[in-house]
């Protein structure tokens, strides 16, 4: 049996119908669309401050990078040093804590603290508390600043860094056993009821980036972009690991990465509205530490910590691993 032929007035009906039951379908089920990229947390910190001129707390690099920061809404985490905390820098860390930013011990000073200098844990212990009796003596005077700060989770960070050894800060530890010996220690002697203060405490001794490199002299705001952003462990290595694969981020990435900044440097503040903008396109999300997968008195993250090599793409559902 033969079929009739088409005409060119029935394939064109056919292919009328054929289209109208196209539309019909595609308004009858949901439009399927591409996942949303991956959010990526980005953790700002800023070391070595507060650093105001004069002493007056009216201006100053620390002041600068504040300005930058509060200006587009953004919070990050300054790890101060103890020395450089009096009176007249209460002002400075109360704008800080009422800001929304997070304050972390740096201990009172650059020098003695190191893992190199392999200090008596005591002795660290004692920096910490004294550190953290004159961030509480320069808020006396800002009583709802003070109350915020107290509330905030506490925050640690060792000058030149943590774990690069597996002796790591000991002193933080509850397995090390050195809380129950600093209760007996001279050196802790006078600070017997602050000794609680070392509980709970989050250890960022390590992060993620950093920069500018010990090495590094430029003052040109686009190189120490570049060194966060495309240099050798920056930003993009976690974001975007593999260049073939665009689409592909680290679990690192995911959890959240630790910039380590130093707002005493000058050229920060002056890179610091670049770098913004750099990080902007990745859909990054800007917070103060901690992160939420972190816990106190235990390993957070840091220089030759373990590491999280698992890669998930940025368009597959739920960030699915890939094989």
């Amino acid at each position: 049996m033969r079929l009739p032929s088409l005409t060119r007035r029935r394939l064109l009906a056919l292919g009328a119908a054929l289209s109208l039951e196209m539309v019909t379908a595609r308004q009858q089920r949901p439009l399927l669309r591409a996942a949303a990229p991956v959010t990526v947390p980005v953790y700002l910190t800023f070391d070595d401050g507060v650093e105001t001129d004069g002493g007056k707390g009216q201006q100053g690099p620390t002041l600068d990078v504040l300005n930058i920061l509060d200006a587009r809404g953004i919070q990050a985490t300054f790890f101060v040093h103890g020395r450089n905390i009096g009176p007249a820098e209460g002002k400075v860390l109360a704008r800080m804590v009422r800001n929304g930013h997070h304050l972390g011990n740096h201990l009172v000073q650059q020098g003695g603290v190191t893992l190199a200098e392999t200090s008596r844990p005591a002795y660290i212990a004692r920096m910490f508390l004294e550190t953290e009796l004159r961030i509480r003596q320069a808020l006396a005077r800002f009583p709802d600043a003070l109350s915020r700060y107290e509330a905030q989770p506490h925050l640690f960070r060792r000058p030149g860094g943590g774990y690069d050894s597996a002796e790591g800060n000991l002193f933080l530890l509850p397995t090390s056993g050195y809380w129950r010996l600093f209760e007996y220690d001279r050196e802790l002697a006078a600070y017997r009821e602050q000794l609680p203060w070392l509980r709970g405490v989050y250890d960022y001794s390590g992060w993620h980036i950093a920069a500018p490199p010990l090495h590094e002299t430029s003052s040109d705001p686009a190189r120490l972009v570049w060194w966060l952003m495309d240099g050798p462990g920056g930003f993009r290595s976690f974001v975007q690991p593999d260049p073939a694969r665009p689409e592909l981020t680290t679990q690192e990435a995911l959890d959240g990465l630790i910039i380590l900044l130093h707002d005493p440097d000058p050229r920060v503040a002056a890179a610091l509205p670049a770098l913004l903008d750099a990080l902007q396109p990745f859909n990054v999300t800007f917070h103060p530490l901690p992160r939420p997968c972190d816990r106190p008195n235990q390993y957070t993250v840091g220089v030759g910590g373990a590491t999280h090599p698992v890669l998930v793409s940025g368009t597959a559902n739920e960030g699915s691993p890939i094989p």
